[in-house]
């Protein structure tokens, strides 16, 4: 999704994710697994490490598949104890990802808010490569052609949502 500040972009994520009741029509999500990560990632507790994190997250998931999968993020061994605070843009949202995505049914739409804001080349080129590897659809909000090139998006709705 693209537009302007105050073009609705906001407004049509809060519609997908049940936050607000359109004014008329319906919205039918009730069946689809949905995951949200707006800029701040407040997804992930500050106050826990990012192994925590995914536990809780993923409370069906023993802790050696925690780490198994937290590695496969990029989070390997002592990484996984470090505190969600302490970490930097990219790796927060690599963090929540990895809570998402490895989780024992993933998301089947996954909405990013703004992913690369904040972010390092070395950190978008991680998650580019963590979201190649999604399954699901997704929808994305940012300016970042580069970054959206990267992770195949296959359409694009420029706000007021026109498609081109």
């Amino acid at each position: 999704l693209r537009g302007d500040n105050g073009s609705g972009k906001t407004t049509l994520i809060k519609l997908t994710l049940g936050e607000l009741r359109p004014t008329y029509g319906t919205i039918d999500n009730h069946n689809t697994r949905i995951a949200y990560l707006d800029q701040n990632i407040t997804l992930l507790q500050s106050t826990l490490s990012i192994l925590e994190n995914f536990k809780l997250l993923n409370a069906d998931q023993t802790e050696n598949s925690a780490y198994m999968n937290l590695a496969r993020f990029l989070f390997k061994n002592e990484q996984a104890h470090k505190q969600v605070c302490d970490l930097s843009g990219g790796e927060k949202l690599r963090a929540a990802l990895a809570c998402i995505l490895m989780a024992k049914e993933p998301p089947q739409l996954l909405i990013l808010d703004e992913p690369t804001n904040h972010l390092d080349l070395e950190s978008i080129q991680q998650v580019e490569s963590a979201l190649q590897c999604f399954n699901g659809a997704m929808i994305i909000i940012s300016h970042d052609n580069f970054f959206i090139n990267n992770c195949s998006v296959n359409h694009m709705i420029t706000a007021p949502f026109h498609t081109h």
